[in-house]
């Protein structure tokens, strides 16, 4: 982007600006422990075992999961991690494009759709990366016998940019139908869950979630589970 804004690489690989703001060699840069900021809020340099790394309760979310998001020496991309037991999925949600999901624990499957439209199911493990588009309504279900935790990478800054105190949610952790991008398990179509019933026998699992006490007609936004379009890594 920066290559096709000034037209000169030699600008933009050999400039000698130093962003003395965000790293100017303090003593403690790498190993000064951070700030826990609030709620889902942690300020820090370094992280050095991201996978270890304590997350805070994020129910919101669903499946019992856990979330942090992290302000990085005062960069403009943002990151969080978050987490969900074996053999749960979390609530369906759809938001901007930009971020890119990295899995640092676990194995199981996404499901990507518009409503309307097919949904598209993704299977994952450690190291898999998912990107969804732009609105895409996504779902992440743990279908393996540990933890499943991402780490997600994206423009717009970090945990300093969340809502003050990080109590008040955002539209992903807002329902549809309280004018939020966040489908709710009862109104999600039962095939959801009965896909996540067969995929859990795949791997040996038995669900730890049970089955959702479903409204009278699934939302608008939720897929209809039928034939899939399966991409398996």
């Amino acid at each position: 982007m920066l290559i096709n804004l000034f037209r000169n690489p030699d600008f933009v690989f050999n400039d000698g600006y130093v962003f003395t703001d965000r790293y100017s060699q303090q003593d403690d840069f790498f190993s000064n422990p951070g700030e826990h900021l609030g709620w889902r809020q942690f300020r820090t340099n370094f992280i050095p075992d991201i996978r270890a790394f304590k997350l805070d309760d994020y129910k919101q979310r669903g499946a019992g999961g856990t979330n942090m998001h992290f302000s990085l020496t005062n960069n403009s991309m943002g990151g969080f991690v978050s987490e969900f037991p074996p053999a749960t999925y979390k609530l369906a949600h759809r938001h901007g494009h930009g971020p890119h999901v990295t899995l640092l624990d676990g194995q199981g499957y996404s499901l990507f759709w518009y409503p309307g439209e097919e949904p598209r199911k993704v299977d994952w493990k450690d190291g898999t990366i998912l990107v969804p588009k732009a609105m895409e309504f996504h779902q992440h279900f743990n279908t393996g016998s540990t933890n499943a935790r991402y780490l997600v990478f994206s423009g717009g800054g970090g945990a300093e940019n969340l809502p003050e105190g990080g109590r008040e949610l955002t539209a992903t952790a807002i329902s549809v139908r309280e004018g939020g991008d966040q489908i709710p398990y009862e109104l999600e179509d039962p095939g959801t869950y009965e896909l996540f019933v067969q995929e859990c026998a795949r791997h040996g699992a038995t669900p730890k979630l049970d089955r959702p006490s479903y409204a009278d007609a699934p939302a608008p936004e939720s897929p209809r589970i039928s034939s899939l379009v399966n991409l398996s890594f």
